[in-house]
């Protein structure tokens, strides 16, 4: 990678570098590469705690909360969390509230 890795803050044990021009996150040692869209849902998970549907859907897609919306975010998540299974992490869905990223149950 040409353009220089960025610190993020670590979730438990897993050390986490980002390439935004790449849309890469290194996860530990393991390098994992993410459409536009996921690489703009993973940002919003990365350092922060719980995030809605509703910002997911404004922000992911950059539209209003619907039934497509709904199902574009399904649709999203299976995705990252197949490419995040590797890595140690896991897209956790916390009841009414939306989502979080937490180290896998092992």
């Amino acid at each position: 990678m040409s353009s220089p890795l960025i610190p993020c803050s670590s979730i438990g044990k897993h050390s986490i570098q980002r390439n935004d021009e790449n849309r890469t996150l290194i996860v530990d040692n393991v390098m994992i590469k993410f459409t536009p869209t996921e690489y703009r849902l993973i940002m919003l998970l990365i350092g922060s705690q719980v995030i809605s549907d509703t910002d997911f859907v404004q922000i992911g897609f950059r539209c209003q909360v619907g039934t497509q919306g709904r199902v574009n975010l399904d649709k999203h998540m299976d995705n990252l969390r197949s490419k995040l299974r590797l890595s140690g992490l896991n897209i956790h869905r916390v009841a009414k509230y939306g989502y979080v990223l937490l180290p896998s149950s092992e």
